[in-house]
Formats: C-alpha cells, sequence, structure tokens
C-alpha cells in the first residue's frame, strides 16, 4: 500500500520546505507540493506543524553501541565521543 505524507516540513538536503511525500515499498517514490492520488489504495498522514528529516541516523546511539568507546575502535574516532 502507498503512503502520503501530507504538509511535511521537510528537511532534506534537495528539498526543503512544505511538502508532499509518497512512499512506495518502504522507500520514498516522490517528493512535490501537492501530491494527489485518485483511484488507488494509499494511507494518508498529515504532517502540518511537524519536521520531517528522511534519512537522518541517530549516529550516537548506533555508532558507539551506546557511547562506550570499544577497544577496536580507532583512535582518531574515540576523540569524538
Amino acid at each position: 500500500m502507498l503512503k502520503l505524507i501530507k504538509n511535511a516540513n521537510l528537511f532534506a538536503p534537495k528539498s526543503k520546505g512544505m511538502n508532499d511525500i509518497l512512499i512506495a515499498d518502504n522507500k520514498i517514490a516522490c517528493i512535490d507540493k501537492n501530491i494527489s492520488l485518485t483511484g488507488v489504495p494509499v494511507e494518508v498522514y498529515d504532517a502540518a506543524g511537524k519536521i520531517v528529516t528522511p534519512g537522518f541516523i541517530d549516529q550516537h546511539v548506533h555508532i558507539t553501541g551506546g557511547g562506550a568507546a570499544r577497544p577496536d575502535m580507532p583512535l582518531w574516532f574515540r576523540k569524538f565521543l
């Protein structure tokens, strides 16, 4: 099923400002100012007043395993913890 996020305050490298986001197969298929679909099943989400940041990852959790330096971690990387 398609998912449509309407009225998103989008913050992404190539698209900023108020946009709609169409998601197909769990991937962004289209970003445009006003996406309108008829005749197909779609879940619609209203993101008015929300900031959408596709692709951002919470690196302090995923890279360091919770913030603890590991012995196999390069020394140059440890200074960023």
